[in-house]
């Protein structure tokens, strides 16, 4: 939830007005970011994990994504990939990946800028 709403403070310059969020379109589009925990398609199979932890018997773990691996550098969306359970077998799954999110903050920043009609 904060790397969510601190990328949306840096996108709009500010920090959302809470009570803007309350109802309405913008409520939708927070909720649509947050179904993303459901259904997130990058989703990693393992049923031992949880957001950035797995677990190991009685001991929990932070999982990492391997970018190298990849072939790339770590993403800017690396804490919401990691929250939301993210694997990636490709750098191509990963920039998509990067688009969906980058997507949603876009729709959200257009929506709370557009001024509302008289």
């Amino acid at each position: 939830i904060k790397e969510y709403f601190r990328h949306l403070s840096e996108s709009l310059g500010e920090v959302p007005d809470s009570s803007r969020i309350e109802e309405g379109p913008l409520k939708d589009l927070v909720r649509d970011f947050f179904s993303f925990k459901i259904t997130w398609p990058f989703r990693s199979p393992d049923s031992n994990r949880l957001g950035k932890y797995y677990f190991d018997g009685s001991q929990y773990m932070i999982s990492h994504i391997d970018y190298e691996a990849l072939g790339c550098n770590r993403s800017r969306f690396d804490k919401i990939f990691l929250s939301l359970t993210s694997s990636f077998s490709s750098r191509r799954e990963l920039r998509h990946a990067e688009d969906i999110i980058e997507e949603a903050f876009h729709n959200f920043v257009s929506c709370y800028t557009t001024k509302a009609e008289p």
